[in-house]
């Protein structure tokens, strides 16, 4: 991508603050799982001692026809302490989210079209994604059924012995404290309608 950037950097080494802009004036990236380029066309993003901010910045899906709008962005405390804080939001129907092809995923494949709602909260280590929506024209997905997965060890439960008193886990009193977990929260809600064609792959040789 291309940008230009005005920003002020000012304060003692441990409490560093800034305030200023980032101009986006062309840029483009994709996320991985749904193989979708997307395009951003002269847009702004502020900076200040506690948010990386945009009001409204307007995303192209792959064909630059349709458009999705981001509002928030990232939470800090002078580079501290970042959360996220976003909302992705569609204008219509008919953006592109899905694009990929069986050997980008063989769980799932095809075109998605429609519109959707993302909100985006928490931390990077435990993030929490919420996200509503609904086919539009065009969209066809492909899911095999015949795919196998291996299960494998769980490697983040350990089991310690209670008598152990040199356990970090453990409470003054010697109660177990499980420590915060990390990873990610997700929820979906998709409602399917007659503009969308969903196969059930249940043998892939026979159709």
């Amino acid at each position: 991508g291309v940008f230009s950037a005005e920003v002020r950097l000012g304060g003692p080494p441990k409490r560093i603050g800034m305030k200023g802009y980032v101009e986006i004036h062309e840029a483009q990236f994709q996320i991985d799982y749904l193989k979708t380029m997307y395009h951003i066309h002269q847009q702004r993003v502020t900076l200040n001692n506690y948010q990386v901010w945009t009001d409204t910045v307007t995303i192209w899906d792959g064909s630059d026809k349709h458009r999705a709008f981001v509002t928030g962005g990232l939470r800090h405390n002078f580079f501290q302490d970042w959360r996220l804080d976003c909302t992705i939001e569609t204008e219509g129907n008919n953006f592109m989210v899905l694009n990929n092809y069986k050997e980008d995923n063989d769980l799932y494949y095809g075109q998605g079209i429609g519109y959707f709602k993302a909100r985006f909260t928490g931390s990077f280590a435990k993030t929490n994604i919420d996200i509503v929506a609904v086919t539009g024209p065009q969209t066809r997905l492909f899911i095999p059924l015949s795919t196998t997965a291996d299960a494998e060890e769980i490697s983040f439960i350990k089991f310690k012995d209670k008598t152990d008193t040199d356990s970090t886990d453990a409470e003054e009193d010697g109660t177990f404290r499980i420590k915060d977990l990390k990873g990610l929260n997700f929820e979906m809600n998709i409602t399917v309608n007659d503009d969308a064609e969903i196969q059930l792959i249940f043998d892939e040789q026979a159709g």
